[in-house]
């Protein structure tokens, strides 16, 4: 909808573009499996951004790697994939023996916001509605919170007769706004304060800064008592 009605914004200040595959056959140990009993997923970061590790069924990893500078001049982009995953000491530990089974792809200028989020007889949730740089891991949690947001309007407005009503969802869009807002920026903090270095591995950092950054990577995004969220929403005006 939002590619029909041109109300997609392109958030330029985030990465790049990211080039990824996955890979198969995993082999067993004690890294590997610990990786895939609890499902976490690794973020090394790197000088030019950030390369995720992602576990996935059937002994499976997405790897990828998000570029947030200019890539070097000296190679292709698929290059630069396997350059930094060699480079990767836990990587190499990873993929020994490992058999990469899908093509290398490139996903460019892949954050964005609908200007239109819903209107006569459409909603937009998740993907439909914004896209986020996902180092943070914030866009599956919004899919579903959005979409359950709209669930509950479209019940609403069938019952009563007016589903059609292009201010059905507006009561929700401020809260939505203030997920949304906050994600990026702390994505935005990521990329041009150094913020994994200078707050995340503070060593003394204080107790409450570590429950506010936990909170925001939770989710907790409606909670009227975050500093941190109040600080990283003051600190820069948001167009919308």
């Amino acid at each position: 909808m939002g590619k029909k009605g041109k109300t997609i914004e392109r958030i330029e200040n985030l990465g790049k573009f990211a080039v990824y595959t996955h890979f198969e056959n995993i082999q067993p140990g004690v890294e590997a499996d610990e990786l895939f009993r609890s499902g976490s997923i690794y973020v090394p970061v790197v000088d030019i951004g950030w390369i995720w590790i992602i576990p996935m069924s059937g002994r499976r990893l997405s790897v990828g790697l998000v570029v947030q500078k200019e890539r070097p001049k000296d190679c292709a982009v698929e290059e630069l994939l396997r350059r930094y995953l060699a480079a990767s000491p836990i990587l190499n530990r990873l993929l020994a023996g490992a058999e990469q089974f899908a093509p290398i792809r490139v996903e460019a200028d892949f954050s964005y916001t609908n200007q239109s989020r819903y209107g006569l007889r459409y909603a937009c949730c998740g993907d439909a509605a914004g896209f986020l740089d996902p180092v943070f891991s914030s866009g599956v949690f919004l899919a579903f919170t959005s979409a359950a947001r709209i669930a509950d309007r479209i019940h609403a407005g069938l019952l009563e007769g007016r589903e059609a009503d292009p201010s059905l969802h507006a009561d929700d869009d401020e809260d939505y706004q203030l997920g949304f807002n906050t994600m990026r920026l702390f994505v935005e903090r990521f990329y041009q304060s150094n913020i994994v270095h200078n707050l995340f591995f503070e060593a003394d950092r204080h107790p409450d800064l570590k429950d506010q950054i936990a909170r925001l990577l939770s989710g907790d995004l409606w909670a009227d008592n975050n500093i941190l969220q109040k600080n990283l929403l003051v600190g820069r005006r948001m167009i919308t």
